[in-house]
């Protein structure tokens, strides 16, 4: 479910950070910056996406405590 409801979002936002450790000091920061004033701008537009996310962790709580109670 959270595969198809996410959509590679974090991938999006996130490209060019996540796991980049050879690159230059000035061109990280500058990334940095960039996903910061992205966060910023979009702050509390993204509520859909954190109530899909909380959903699918609610119901990864709900699968344990199910398997947990059949054995």
């Amino acid at each position: 479910i959270w595969k198809n409801w996410e959509e590679g979002k974090m991938r999006m936002i996130t490209e060019g950070i996540r796991g980049v450790v050879a690159m230059p000091l000035v061109e990280r920061r500058h990334r940095q910056e960039r996903l910061v004033r992205y966060l910023m701008d979009s702050l509390r537009t993204h509520n859909t996406y954190a109530f899909g996310y909380f959903f699918c962790e609610f119901l990864n709580v709900c699968n344990v405590v199910s398997v947990e109670m059949c054995q």
